[in-house]
């Protein structure tokens, strides 16, 4: 692997590296927009007839307004295409207004969501009138389910956590599903359906960060045991601790659903990542002569911890960049049942890089994500009755919803059950 002296100086390297990862990064972000945001022509019709009676489609987007004054763009702003089911119904565009207090409003609620703030409704109820209000305006009183494409600091938002009045939670009125775009509805897969159950659990025996081993998650069996007992005969590959390991989860080829209990790891900070690598020994040879390249590729943000084996090559992090490497096509469906799963680097226009992304692009149609960290018990609890709500042959958006209300009347604050979220054609 190592070519031994090279007359090359290592600055010469280092700038050729450079090169080299601005391409890779350049063929990621193509690869990324051509999976999800294809060219294939299509009608509206084409989008409605693929949507469940009593939906509407939400698709926002940012932009920036031409300012004539200045010739030069103006503020960012945000606004929502909707469409409804109907087949005979038009596109309309709702227009929100500038997207700096929308995001700041954001960023409020999800701190009193985390802090659990008695003012969390008041501080919700203004972001309603903000992103929700003035659509729900527009599409009457028949609309039954929500499906949300979300954009910019939107994909951070729980919209089902968000109150509609001091009662009311928009939980309480709308089934939710969630899209990349509304062009997920048209995803066609010509290659068979996958096969069985597979879940991977790790409880203890994560890989160390930054030289100290991340918290043991006892809650983790108790979860893995309950869902593997509600689907024995659908249940093909059971792997606890050790044997959840690096290797064993990239060798997986197209199971029908995925469950992955383990830490999740979303690192904004390209830094953390690159202290990590270092700690290998082949970063910490390779560091005297060649300084590490600090990338600012998102697929490598998000990452899941499975187990640490010692006589492994793999270091035990599962990487977004090495997940859309695998091989999910004919997956129905993937739960990251972690912390900070559904975060990612956002990009306006283009949804979030991250495992969300990566996920997508190996194949996964569906995926069910956490926007924040919750109590490994808590998200224990939740998991075990969303499969229940499977059992009773729901949708995999409603099961979820049925979950989380159940969840809320033992744990009413949103910070317990809103985190999770289902990403995919419902």
């Amino acid at each position: 692997m190592l070519d031994g002296p090279n007359p090359r100086s290592p600055h010469s390297f280092q700038d050729r590296l450079k090169q080299l990862q601005e391409r890779v990064d350049t063929l990621e972000r193509e690869l990324a927009l051509s999976t999800t945001h294809s060219a294939q022509s299509f009608e509206l019709a084409d989008i409605t007839r693929k949507m469940p009676g009593g939906s509407v489609l939400l698709e926002f987007i940012s932009y920036r307004a031409y300012d004539a004054a200045t010739n030069s763009p103006g503020e960012e702003r945000l606004a929502a295409y909707v469409l409804t089911s109907n087949p005979s119904a038009s596109l309309s565009l709702i227009e929100l207004g500038p997207m700096d207090p929308i995001e700041e409003a954001v960023g409020h609620f999800s701190r009193a969501i985390h802090a659990t703030l008695k003012e969390t409704g008041i501080i919700g109820r203004r972001l309603f009138q903000m992103v929700l209000a003035p659509v729900l305006v527009s599409i009457g009183q028949d609309a039954e389910m929500l499906l949300i494409a979300a954009d910019g600091p939107l994909h951070l938002l729980p919209f089902e956590a968000l109150p509609m009045n001091e009662s009311t939670l928009v939980i309480d009125r709308f089934r939710i599903g969630y899209l990349n775009s509304g062009k997920d509805l048209l995803r066609a897969s010509s290659v068979p359906e996958g096969n069985g159950l597979f879940i991977f659990a790790v409880s203890s025996g994560h890989p160390t960060l930054n030289g100290r081993p991340l918290s043991p998650l006892p809650g983790v069996k108790k979860e893995a045991s309950a869902i593997a007992n509600l689907w024995p005969g659908f249940l093909k590959g059971f792997f606890m601790d050790i044997n959840a390991n690096e290797l064993r989860i990239k060798s997986l080829r197209s199971p029908k659903w995925l469950h992955l209990a383990t830490h999740g790891l979303f690192m904004p900070d390209e830094s953390k990542w690159t202290t990590l690598v270092r700690q290998g020994p082949i970063g910490r040879a390779v560091e005297q002569h060649i300084p590490l390249i600090e990338s600012q590729n998102p697929l490598r943000n998000g990452v899941l911890a499975l187990a640490a084996r010692p006589e492994s090559k793999e270091d035990g992090f599962l990487t977004a960049l090495e997940i859309m490497n695998m091989d999910l096509r004919g997956t129905d469906m993937v739960v990251l049942s972690a912390c900070d799963t559904g975060r990612g680097k956002i990009r306006n226009g283009e949804g979030v890089f991250g495992l969300r992304r990566a996920f997508t692009i190996a194949g996964a149609r569906t995926l069910i994500m956490s926007l924040w960290k919750v109590g490994d018990e808590s998200t224990a609890l939740l998991m075990e009755y969303f499969y229940q709500e499977l059992k009773k042959d729901l949708s995999k958006p409603d099961a979820l919803r049925q979950a989380k209300l159940r969840f809320r009347k033992e744990k009413p604050e949103p910070y317990f059950w809103a985190g999770f979220v289902c990403i995919g054609p419902p």
